[in-house]
């Protein structure tokens, strides 16, 4: 009799296991609570277990395709964990994803991005080229946005742009943030001049940006420059601020 139970219960757990893992990818996606923060995709194919995730974008980015390696173990903690790998227009990376009842998080992120294909840059930027690069980063999201963040972030954009000037600016170096449910960037260079260049930057879903470049200089060449490209002195700097409400304005 005992025998005969404990058969009954394993042949209803291998078919609730069973039941899970076939359940659709999209599915999943819907009810993860990611739509709401203004991410949507073209398709979803798979199942819970393994799937892919193609034509992912937001309001101003066209993100790319993502594939899905189920990582069971997270289920005894209450979520769906997957490890990722991402491609799209002039980028790579990877991660782990954690989905959650009210959110989602994102650790161990790594990516390389062009800046030539971020869309909602302004074209001048975009023109420069340079990349972007991601490292040991996690984001954590709720409904409401971002609620925290961190990472480094290196890019060569001031490298390329001041070479053509003689100006000889290091890379852009910083941190990831979050603020108010926007991720946001902090980074910083310095010339041979001891110029300084400080740049922050946050993006909250779904098309909600912000921009702030100071420089610091004493050169009058750069400030001419400066001052005849959007920037205005403030505090003894020269400052240029742009937002974004469907592009940076």
């Amino acid at each position: 009799m005992m025998k005969w139970m404990a058969y009954c219960i394993l042949v209803v757990i291998l078919a609730v296991g069973l039941a899970v893992a076939s359940t659709p990818l999209g599915f999943v996606l819907k009810r993860s609570g990611i739509g709401t923060l203004g991410v949507g995709w073209a398709q979803a194919e798979g199942t819970i277990t393994r799937g892919t995730i193609s034509g992912l974008f937001t309001a101003q980015q066209a993100i790319g395709d993502v594939s899905l390696r189920f990582q069971p173990a997270a289920i005894l903690r209450g979520h769906l964990r997957y490890r990722f790998d991402w491609g799209g227009v002039g980028g790579r990376g990877q991660g782990q994803l954690d989905l959650r009842g009210n959110g989602f998080d994102l650790t161990d992120l790594r990516l390389r991005q062009q800046v030539s294909a971020l869309e909602g840059l302004m074209p001048p930027v975009r023109m420069i080229g340079g990349e972007i690069l991601l490292s040991d980063a996690y984001l954590h999201f709720d409904r409401a946005g971002c609620v925290d963040a961190g990472g480094r972030v290196f890019s060569d954009v001031l490298v390329r742009l001041s070479s053509q000037y003689g100006r000889g600016f290091g890379p852009l170096e910083g941190e990831v943030f979050c603020r108010e449910g926007a991720v946001g960037v902090s980074l910083t260079s310095v010339s041979e001049r001891e110029d300084r260049v400080f740049v922050e930057a946050t993006y909250a879903l779904p098309d909600r940006a912000q921009a702030r470049v100071e420089v610091s200089t004493v050169d009058t060449a750069m400030s001419l420059a400066l001052s005849q490209s959007g920037f205005t002195p403030q505090d003894g700097m020269w400052v240029f601020q742009a937002r974004m409400d469907g592009g940076f304005q």
